[in-house]
């Protein structure tokens, strides 16, 4: 894989149609493999304009086109409390990523990872946690690629299907 050189940025509202075209073709894609984690109910451009509010919304750029979308946030996700994690207290988590089909194979996502990581050692907490839906295999191993480890499966409102939890302690 050629080495690629992508630009990790906070996002502003004017990414927000390239955020949407990016949502709606992940959203069209993952339903059509029968994994239903996303809609056109979820995520909505309000809850983009939220995450760019907060400044929690990121975006990787290549080519001086964005190519991809995340959230990074140290919000709590009150589901987790059920599990046994690897370490307890403040921790970021990655939500909302999305890649553009046009930038897929080409480890982009990875970008997103990378900045978490960063962002989780700079605040001294060293510590993240993410979730997929059970039915998504190609994040599944992505976050096992990326060293997260399996912890276990949550529930989350108005799904079917569980979410597999991983965590990753960073050095």
């Amino acid at each position: 894989m050629e080495k690629m050189n992508v630009s990790v940025r906070r996002a502003t509202l004017e990414d927000l149609d390239a955020i949407a075209d990016i949502v709606k073709a992940a959203v069209a894609y993952m339903n059509s493999n029968g994994n239903f984690q996303w809609s056109e109910n979820y995520p909505t451009k309000d809850v983009f304009v939220n995450d760019i509010e907060k400044k929690v919304l990121w975006v990787a750029v290549l080519d001086n086109v964005v190519a991809g979308v995340a959230a990074i946030n140290k919000d709590h996700t009150p589901e987790y409390d059920t599990l046994v994690w690897n370490q307890s207290g403040s921790y970021w988590g990655i939500h909302r990523i999305a890649i553009s089909e046009s930038f897929k194979g080409r480890r982009i996502a990875e970008s997103f990872f990378k900045k978490a990581e960063s962002l989780s050692k700079e605040s001294g907490d060293s510590y993240i946690r993410i979730d997929t839906n059970i039915l998504n295999k190609a994040a599944q191993r992505l976050f096992e690629r990326l060293g997260y480890g399996y912890c276990g499966q949550v529930y989350f409102a108005k799904t079917e299907t569980p979410f597999v939890c991983y965590d990753k302690i960073l050095e």
